[in-house]
């Protein structure tokens, strides 16, 4: 499921905004070729000192370790979202519909994206959540396996119908459909397709990783 704050059009091509101030006059004072002109042992120790300086200040930002887990009571945000511990978890694998999202069951419209919502909540109910991080996707959202009492939240939303598969669970899918539950009691555009046909009305919206 797409994060709506995140669905501007400008998302893809966005850069990291300049920084000036010191760190500018820094860089524009002190260019290598320009201390290299000069051979006296005091513009080579300077010029050893910046270049060990930026090496520091490169591993303090980039080379940090993402953690292996996380772990926590969570926030439900939508049917294949949490916020866990601070940080927005993506459940891997699964695509739930949209918040917005209408479905029919029967003759009857329902906002399914909220009764997916609802059963990962039950899911949930209450426990503890811990979850496997595997990276993270366009939206800098943790992908991730998630579990609540051993129970594998990915996995149980596909079986019980209200998440088709991403990529994975095809066995899963087949039996929720098969057996008509959750959404497939009823009729609905996979996510994908409906935030295809919604595009415009999500202000950019793309498809989901």
């Amino acid at each position: 499921m797409v994060p709506r704050s995140r669905l501007r059009p400008a998302d893809h091509a966005r850069d990291e905004p300049a920084h000036h101030g010191v760190e500018s006059l820094m860089l524009t004072s002190f260019q290598p070729r320009n201390l290299m002109r000069s051979r006296g042992p005091r513009r080579r120790r300077l010029l050893v000192g910046l270049l060990a300086g930026a090496a520091i200040a490169a591993a303090l930002l980039w080379g940090r370790e993402e953690p292996a887990s996380l772990a926590g009571q969570p926030r439900v945000v939508d049917g294949d979202s949490l916020r866990l511990a601070g940080a927005a978890i993506r459940l891997m694998g699964i695509d739930a519909p949209e918040m917005a999202q209408v479905c029919l069951r029967g003759m009857e419209a329902y906002r399914c994206g909220e009764e997916a919502r609802r059963h990962l909540a039950r899911l949930i109910g209450g426990e503890s959540v811990t979850c496997r991080l595997e990276g993270r996707d366009r939206y800098r959202r943790h992908l991730a396996h998630c579990q609540a009492a051993g129970v594998d939240l990915g996995e149980a939303m596909v079986r019980d119908g209200w998440a088709v598969g991403y990529r994975a669970h095809t066995s899963l899918e087949r039996e929720a459909r098969a057996a008509r539950r959750g959404l497939w009691a009823g009729t609905f555009d996979r996510p994908k397709e409906w935030r295809k046909a919604h595009a415009a009305s999500m202000l950019g919206g793309v498809e989901d990783d």
